[in-house]
């Protein structure tokens, strides 16, 4: 049972200031590794974000130059014009 034993260790009141700056910096050191987890995770999130935000962009922009494309093929707009609009 190491990890009841460490519990207990660490619920024991320290007897001296030198124990309590261990205990401080041991839960300081934990909850900065924590907070690294935290946003490690989030950065993830946030990429994959983009990279959807990104390929929906890409999607609404192709759908966009074949609309204008219809439209200028339907006002029967020269050949010039429509290379001019990449169609």
């Amino acid at each position: 049972m190491p990890v009841v034993r460490f519990i207990k260790r660490f619920a024991a009141v320290p007897d001296t200031w030198e124990g309590w700056a261990v205990r401080v910096l041991t839960v300081a050191v934990i909850l900065v590794f924590g907070a690294a987890m935290i946003l490690l995770s989030q950065t993830a999130s946030l990429r994959e974000q983009v990279a959807n935000g990104r390929s929906e962009r890409t999607a609404y922009q192709e759908e966009q130059t074949v609309r204008v494309c219809q439209i200028l093929r339907h006002l029967e707009v020269s050949s010039g014009e429509l290379r001019d609009a990449k169609c």
